[in-house]
């Protein structure tokens, strides 16, 4: 079987064209030209140059703010870890209904008030703390217990100018 023909033409821009006589070539000559074409054209002996990468801007990793630790915060964070251990063995009755609406009530005043004040840092540290889920639960139930829906709360996003 020969191998396929092409003749090799020059456009205006001197780029290498070529023209098929696709009545001589196989399906695996085609399919072969066609990796070729994909490639580029290449001489003999020439090596492909590796591609090269160019760095368009640096973006700095967020800086945590140095703030002092508290009594209050080392009391939350042990609290945080003991919960997140029975929750873990499945014990979710470490918390009474009164406890958890309690400290719910507390950390949305908490946060609301920090974020009013201008200290805007993310409501959590890992975004794979908590699943997609647990968020969309709290927040229901959050919406819920103060009689909002959810268009208010992106109305409200966006008159307020808020995320």
């Amino acid at each position: 079987m020969s191998s396929p023909k092409a003749k090799k033409t020059v456009s205006k821009k001197a780029e290498p064209r070529f023209e098929l006589d696709e009545a001589q070539m196989t399906g695996e000559d085609k399919a072969a030209f066609l990796r070729a074409m994909a490639k580029g054209i290449q001489k003999p002996g020439e090596e492909e140059e590796a591609p090269k990468v160019e760095v368009l801007r640096k973006i700095s990793a967020p800086v945590k703010p140095q703030v002092p630790s508290t009594p209050e915060s080392e009391d939350a964070l042990k609290l945080a870890a003991a919960l997140e251990v029975k929750f873990q063995a499945g014990e979710l009755e470490a918390l009474t209904p009164e406890a958890l609406q309690a400290l719910v009530a507390a950390l949305c005043r908490y946060y609301g008030a920090t974020v009013e004040a201008g200290v805007d840092w993310p409501i959590l540290a890992d975004r794979m703390a908590v699943s997609g889920t647990d968020v969309m639960v709290m927040c229901g139930a959050l919406l819920k217990a103060v009689d909002l829906q959810v268009f208010e709360l992106g109305m409200w996003q966006s008159w307020s100018g808020r995320r």
